[in-house]
């Protein structure tokens, strides 16, 4: 026997599609007329147009019919002999968007029809939002529509989220699926570690006692480092698990509890190892000088680490340079403006002068410890000195070409400065103590 399929809600388009023949029967009728007419494909008529019998005026058609989907007040009735006769009932479906299938007329197992609904899907994976529910909970629809578009995934049915096999297709994709699943699949050790190998971000949506799961945790940290902070807080202050875990990531220290980040005897014998420990403690550890103390007394440089107030701090900064020079270049504007800082470190080294603020590069006592070292410190200093008489005469006297380079123009037509390189007496305070200046003129 022959199996029809109808679609309603459509308009036949006799001028396009191939007419075998018109005749005024029922719907059962043309039924049976169809195996009776040479190439018949269907049959399409709109239903009770005034005839009592419920006899219509139906059109059959051939290979070729032609549709309109949206809106039609008729019927269209397909038979099915092959899976190729499947094509044309597709096409409906496709081009109506779905609407034909919630149609009053449409065949009601259409819905149901998992052959032509995985097809339908397959080529329009919106449409699985229209088909039978249990459909949408079969695996292989859900993930032939998802294969053609993600998005499908939000019609997906809620029991396979409870279907291992669908999940694990899922998470292999993008382990941040494990949101969706199940309880039970969120519990499950094999299904949790799939997801975080993927994206170890997956971990918050692990069940609990899987967050406390050293080898999930160890998997998930390794995909993704930040993921350590969904582990539990049990976990997270574990000072032997973060010891471990720290081997392999040192930025996962991080994340571990506040607790263990503000423990300083923990946090110390970290940084003795490595001073880069210091940038995970806690920023209560990091502001306290005590501490800090205790740390750039052996590892100058970690100042870096420390909380930037203490950047501030001149005799901090001082005694972390005296155990590393490079910690130097921490300093901070306040420590830059601070005479006595400033001092100790153009005394060191004259080149220092050039991170000191505008008002110590101002100031006449620096300037002179700096130039005394090198004449070159000029170009560091401020307009001010570098057209001040008494500044660029001690300059001109140790290096003339430094002093012509770095000093302002203007210094060089002053009455002081004139007089002094025509060996008039100079001023006392004009020579520096090292080296020796001449007063006699050049």
């Amino acid at each position: 026997m022959a199996v029809f399929c109808t679609l309603g809600g459509c308009s036949l388009r006799p001028l396009s599609s191939k007419i075998i023949e018109k005749r005024t029967v029922t719907v059962s009728e043309a039924e049976e007329l169809c195996a009776s007419i040479p190439g018949c494909k269907g049959f399409g008529y709109t239903p009770n147009d005034g005839y009592g019998d419920g006899a219509v005026e139906m059109r059959f058609f051939g290979e070729k019919v032609v549709c309109s989907w949206y809106g039609g007040s008729q019927n269209v009735c397909f038979r099915i002999q092959t899976v190729e006769d499947h094509q044309s009932i597709l096409e409906g479906v496709c081009e109506s968007q779905g609407r034909v299938l919630h149609h009053p007329n449409t065949s009601p197992w259409l819905l149901s029809h998992r052959d032509l609904m995985l097809a339908a899907v397959t080529k329009q994976p919106a449409l699985l939002t229209h088909v039978a529910p249990e459909l949408r909970n079969d695996s292989g629809v859900a993930l032939a529509a998802i294969g053609q578009n993600e998005s499908a995934i939000e019609d997906v049915g809620s029991k396979l989220w409870n279907n291992t096999k669908f999940v694990e297709a899922m998470i292999q994709k993008d382990g941040l699926m494990l949101r969706r699943a199940s309880d039970q699949l969120q519990a499950d050790p094999e299904t949790v570690l799939m997801a975080v190998r993927q994206n170890g971000d997956a971990l918050r949506y692990a069940g609990k006692k899987l967050r406390s799961d050293p080898a999930v945790v160890k998997a998930s940290v390794g995909q993704r480092v930040e993921s350590f902070m969904h582990a539990s807080e049990e976990l997270r202050g574990n000072k032997d698990f973060v010891q471990e875990l720290i081997q392999l990531k040192a930025v996962a220290l991080k994340y571990a509890s506040d607790t263990l980040r503000n423990d300083p005897k923990f946090m110390r014998s970290l940084i003795d190892q490595n001073d880069r420990y210091l940038e995970y403690a806690s920023d209560d550890l990091r502001k306290d000088k005590v501490f800090i103390t205790s740390i750039v007394e052996n590892h100058g440089d970690a100042i870096r680490h420390a909380w930037h107030t203490l950047w501030e701090d001149p005799d901090l900064i001082l005694l972390a340079a005296s155990k590393d020079k490079k910690a130097i270049r921490h300093a901070g504007k306040d420590a830059w403006n601070n005479k006595e800082f400033v001092l100790r470190l153009v005394k060191d080294s004259w080149k220092n002068i050039e991170r000191a603020s505008p008002e110590m590069r101002d100031d006449r006592e620096v300037a002179k410890i700096a130039l005394k070292q090198d004449p070159e410190a000029l170009q560091f200093l401020s307009d001010r000195l570098r057209e001040d008489s008494e500044i660029v005469y001690l300059v001109y006297q140790q290096d003339e070409d430094t002093a012509v380079r770095f000093a302002r123009a203007e210094v060089f037509c002053e009455r002081d400065f004139c007089f002094a390189l025509a060996g008039k007496k100079v001023p006392k305070e004009w020579t520096l103590a090292v080296p020796e200046v001449s007063q006699a003129g050049a």
